[in-house]
């Protein structure tokens, strides 16, 4: 069971805040200056997603989020949450890139390029089954 608290604390949380959690302390605030967030939101997701399954949604957004989350490692970013298709990142956080609010626009505008890819990789393999 100890284990299981573990692996979840380290899923949702910062490691270096997962290991502040476990050795007792409580409450944790600190404070950040010049963070920079970028908040990135799916326009028409509802309308495009209308008649997909619960696991093709699941997948679909598993896909975009897993880029995205290679996205913002290589360009030292940290992921803060996703909610819906909604995919909340921030720079100067934990990690420090140079130029935060420069590598947050950066990353904003290489998302356009992520989904571009996704969505080709998608049309080729549809193409693939129309023609079987």
């Amino acid at each position: 069971a100890m284990l299981k608290a573990e692996k979840l604390l380290s899923n949702i949380l910062p490691s270096s805040i997962a290991a502040r959690l476990k050795a007792g302390e409580s409450p944790i605030g600190d404070l950040h200056k010049h963070v920079t967030i970028m908040f990135t939101d799916i326009v028409g997701f509802t309308h495009m997603t209308r008649g997909m399954s619960a696991s093709e949604l699941v997948i679909m957004l598993d896909s975009v989020f897993c880029a995205f989350d290679k996205l913002a490692d290589r360009r030292q970013l940290e992921k803060i949450k996703t909610v819906g298709d909604c995919y909340i990142l921030a720079a100067n956080l934990l990690r420090h890139p140079p130029r935060p609010p420069v590598t947050c626009v950066e990353a904003a505008l290489e998302t356009f390029k992520v989904l571009e890819d996704i969505n080709k990789k998608e049309a080729a393999k549809k193409k693939g089954e129309d023609h079987e």
